[in-house]
Order: C-alpha cells, then structure tokens, then sequence
C-alpha cells in the first residue's frame, strides 16, 4: 500500500487546510518552504500555490518565485513553482506554460515535476492521451508524486473509465488522505485527533464538512 507524506509539518499543513485553518497552514508551508531541508520539494510548493489560490493570494505569491527566479536562476525548484503559480493566474497562457515547461525538459532532462507540469497543460486543452503519457513518466520517476494521480484518475474519468479512475483516484487518496473530503474515516480521525488537543473549534469543522459534503 502507498503511505501518505511522511513530513509531519506537510501533513500538519494539509490537516490545518482540512479544518480551514487557512492562517495556521499558510504559515507552516511558508516554513518549509523557506528551510533548507524542504525547499527543494517541489510539492510543497504546489500546495503552497494551491493555498494561495484558496485564499486569493496568488497574484502575491507569484512575485515571489519571480523575485526567487530571478536570485537564484538556475534553481529548477523555483522555475517550476513560479511556472505553476502563473498557470493558477492569468499570467502565462497554456501554451507559452507549455513551451516553457519542454524548453525545460531540454535543458536539464527528465523530471517528475517538469512531466507533470506538461500533463497538466495537455490535460487543460483535453489533450487527454498526451496528458496521461506525462503523467504516467511523472509517476515512473517518482511514484509519490500524488498530483499525478489524480490528473491520471480525473482523465479515466472522463474517457468512461471509472474502475480505473477509482484506482487511481484511491492511490491519490492514499498518500493525500488530507487533500479530498468525503471519506467518513478521515474526517473522524481528524475530528478525534483536534478534540484530543482541545481544539474543539477543529474538531467540529472537520465533522460539519463531512455533513456538507454529503448533504
């Protein structure tokens, strides 16, 4: 079975997103962001992105990583977090992300966040074969790239292939148990885990959005 992220302070963040404790997130993927250890995980930064979205801060966010790109111009890190960032905006079109995204394969190789920057491209245009071909190389350099599983459960979907959906979907849900809502046993174990430490306002989002979630 896959496992879910094994940095504790990422899966705090995605727990304090679950409960919409957007503040408390956004300071703790700021965080790891900025360290040493974790500046380099290029799925922090798209959480990050995705966070900044939700809460619209994107356009902030995105002169970040130009500012970081421009210091430091050789880090692929930061090329790929302003190219997602500029995507999530109307910053860059499609097909200029795209371009830039294979001007980079060129340059320094094969990458999991570079092939799946480039299915998400394809994917946006319904480029559906290409897109999986992506994020399928995505997967095969590195098989905890979760986003990827999801782009691959939402193409199945959409070519009438649900078993398969559902498997992918469920891999993703797997190693992001924090990032989908619906599931009963996630929202009650977040739901004891927040009450365990008295934060009861937590523990009661997690359970309210399980009931708006179905209802």
């Amino acid at each position: 079975m896959l496992k879910s992220s094994s940095n504790p302070k990422l899966a705090e963040a995605n727990k304090c997103i679950f409960v919409k404790d957007y503040e408390q997130a956004e300071a703790i993927l700021e965080e790891l962001a900025q360290s040493k250890a974790f500046s380099d995980d290029i799925l922090i930064h798209l959480r990050r992105i995705e966070l900044a979205s939700k809460v619209e801060k994107l356009d902030d966010l995105v002169n970040v990583y130009d500012a970081l790109v421009k210091e430091m111009p050789e880090n692929l890190t930061y090329k790929l977090a302003h190219l997602f960032a500029q995507q999530h905006t109307d910053g860059i079109s499609n097909r200029d992300a795209l371009e830039c995204y294979q001007e980079l394969l060129r340059a320094v190789g094969p990458h999991p966040g570079i092939y799946y920057g480039i299915g998400y491209c394809h994917e946006v245009d319904s480029g559906l074969e290409r897109a999986k071909r992506a994020y399928e190389q995505c997967l095969n350099m590195d098989s905890t790239w979760h986003p990827a599983y999801f782009g691959l459960s939402q193409i199945y979907y959409q070519l009438g292939d649900e078993k398969k959906g559902d498997q992918y979907f469920t891999r993703f849900e797997e190693l992001a148990p924090y990032n989908v809502y619906g599931n009963f046993e996630t929202h009650r174990k977040l739901a004891q885990e927040f009450a365990e430490r008295e934060d009861f306002e937590a523990a009661e989002v997690a359970i309210k959005t399980l009931g708006e979630w179905w209802v």
